[in-house]
């Protein structure tokens, strides 16, 4: 059988010493939670998945009608709603998978100590510092650090002053570089009415921005998600946008983008706070080690990853048969 071999590919540091003191410098750093910001956990047992349930009700709530501004249509407001249970959905599989495929998948090895943030870390309870700790350790390809739901702009938004610099404040725990003056990229990532632009409400679009990156080569990155509300826009700017078809436009993106001069317009909403024209739904940070996205998450390494899966099933299944039939 092919097994693979991750503790020997390692180079890292796996001395108790020195993993104790790396948990006690990173101690300080400040914990979100499923509720707040917290990182989606790295799991999903039974007891989780009641727990995130939990989580995605009180969440679902910022997204009822009376939590909603009067200028968005019910409409829209269900669109925007749907958006987010995408969005969600696709975090959760994301990190459930990364963790899963990960480079060290042994902790048999590990201290307590280091066990005790990898319980937290997989119930969404970890720190950012100690999400990073984890990804270096166990050779995560990527990893949630952060994760806030704040639709429209409303209350809850007041909360990326406390998750943004614990993220920052994680990266130089972890003696990476903060990254600064580098420009946001903005994405089109779809609208409200695809079919029919003319009766289109709102594109959506995404904002990422660098935040730092660390010795191992692990950059990390905010991804905010928003609307721009087509009828909140000056009527011209408006019609421009809705008469770009989406069907048989291969460049749909890029010419509302520049033709619709959204590329220029999202940021200065953004950076002016006008939630009215670009209603925010939520902000992720995300720790990425490309090399090790290769090497774990490609096609072909996820497909020997079940083979080997299935292969170990079954013998020890075979296994599992040959003593009971010894024991008759």
């Amino acid at each position: 059988m092919n097994e693979r071999e991750p503790e020997v590919s390692l180079p890292r540091d796996l001395s108790e010493q020195k993993i104790l003191a790396d948990l006690a410098r990173i101690s300080t750093n400040s914990i979100g939670e499923p509720l707040t910001w917290g990182a989606t956990p790295l799991v999903s047992t039974w007891e989780i998945k009641i727990q995130q349930d939990d989580v995605k009700a009180e969440i679902n709530k910022l997204f009822s009608r009376k939590n909603t501004p009067e200028y968005v249509s019910p409409e829209l407001a269900q669109y925007i709603e749907i958006l987010n249970m995408s969005r969600t959905a696709n975090r959760e599989t994301h990190n459930l998978e990364s963790f899963a495929y990960r480079e060290k998948a042994d902790l048999n090895d590990l201290p307590g100590e280091v066990l005790e943030v990898i319980d937290r870390a997989a119930r969404g309870f970890a720190s950012p510092a100690e999400l990073l700790f984890i990804q270096d350790l166990l050779g995560v390809p990527t990893i949630e650090l952060a994760s806030l739901t704040h639709p429209y702009g409303r209350e809850r938004i007041k909360l990326l002053k406390e998750m943004r610099p614990a993220v920052n404040n994680a990266i130089t725990l972890m003696g990476g570089a903060l990254v600064r003056g580098i420009k946001p990229t903005f994405k089109i990532k779809g609208a409200q009415d695809l079919r029919n632009p003319k009766k289109n409400g709102a594109i959506h679009m995404t904002r990422e921005t660098p935040f730092g990156e660390l010795p191992s080569g692990v950059k990390v990155m905010e991804r905010s998600s928003f609307v721009v509300i087509l009828d909140q826009l000056p009527s011209e700017q408006a019609e421009v946008i809705r008469s770009i078809p989406y069907e048989n436009n291969k460049n749909w993106a890029d010419s509302l983008g520049y033709r619709g001069g959204l590329y220029k317009l999202a940021p200065e909403l953004l950076n002016n706070d006008d939630y009215e024209k670009a209603a925010p739904v939520s902000t992720t940070i995300v720790a990425s080690n490309e090399a090790l996205q290769a090497k774990l998450l490609s096609k072909e390494a996820v497909k020997e990853a079940h083979k080997n899966a299935r292969e170990k099933q079954q013998q020890v299944l075979l296994g599992s048969v040959a003593t009971k039939n010894v024991n008759l």
